[in-house]
């Protein structure tokens, strides 16, 4: 699992410089692939953004500095890479629910609000690869109608497809259709990797009154397809080792920001495994 070591490496090398000015591009630079890889890469790993990774850290870092040392709340936000006494003290009351002079006199720091660093042996656990053999198609630009959420974590996603599904019962036909995930990532990820996911069909849907469908438009590209078996929500291992493994040992490099999950129209979540869910990742040569 050569990426598992890579991300090592490089969470060793925010540890390393946690109290510097350490910024996403100086470590998607330390880690050799390109920014908006390796922003992919972090995230289907590790569950959070770079940002966040790092807020978070130094973040249990000050407060451990609070209870244990006598230092003053400036010194300890420029010993641990804020830019200033005012970011450190918005951010730290966004994290605890108090001010950093609060903070010191309860005394105490909650598990549930600390962030230590990522071990390899968590990283290794975490990940189950659930993928069969690999294809190369091309797919003309294609346009998708259905429900579309702006989303932070799984359950967004859960809800769009459920709420999709409620909406198909009425649909004449669907039960032939295929369905379609699209997945589209921002260029840039921030503090909270925030991305849109559209669930639906490939055909106009029939507009009745109160809907909420929109439509997406993917562009004709080359796609590795992946095959998925098992829970939708082990997809979450399959990612890391196609941006981890696969892609980085390939003649390809990514072409766009989104992925596109495919679905047959008998598909169920509660099925078992197996069923397979097609990973269409759009890449072109090098």
């Amino acid at each position: 699992m050569e990426y598992i070591e890579l991300m090592q490496e490089v969470i060793d090398y925010i540890e390393q410089h946690l109290d510097e000015q350490l910024s996403v591009d100086d470590i998607c630079q330390y880690s050799g692939y390109s920014k908006y890889h390796f922003q992919r890469l972090f995230y289907a790993v590790t569950g959070e953004t770079i940002g966040h990774y790092m807020m978070n850290r130094r973040l249990t870092e000050a407060a451990t500095l609070l209870l244990e040392s006598n230092k003053s709340v400036v010194s300890i936000a420029m010993d641990t890479g804020f830019q200033s006494h005012e970011v450190f003290t918005r951010a730290f009351q966004r994290n605890f629910h108090k001010s950093p002079s609060s903070f010191r006199k309860s005394g105490s720091l909650s598990k549930y609000f600390t962030k230590y660093p990522i071990q390899l042996s968590y990283l290794y656990n975490k990940q189950h690869h659930l993928l069969d053999k690999v294809d190369e198609v091309y797919m003309e630009q294609k346009e998708v109608w259905g429900m579309t959420v702006q989303s932070k974590d799984q359950s967004d996603i859960r809800q769009c497809w459920k709420q999709f599904g409620d909406r198909m019962k009425v649909e004449k036909d669907s039960e032939t259709l295929p369905r379609y995930g699209i997945i589209q990532y921002p260029n840039e990820f921030k503090l909270e990797l925030e991305f849109e996911y559209t669930a639906g069909v490939s055909q106009p849907l029939q507009t009745r009154a109160n809907d909420t469908l929109s439509s997406v438009t993917v562009p004709g590209s080359k796609y590795v397809v992946f095959y998925h078996r098992g829970s939708v929500a082990d997809i979450l291992h399959s990612y890391p080792y196609i941006y981890g493994a696969f892609i980085p040992s390939s003649n390809y490099i990514l072409n766009h920001t989104y992925n596109i999950e495919v679905y047959g129209p008998n598909w169920s979540e509660h099925k078992g495994s197996h069923d397979v869910i097609q990973l269409l990742i759009p890449v072109q040569s090098k």
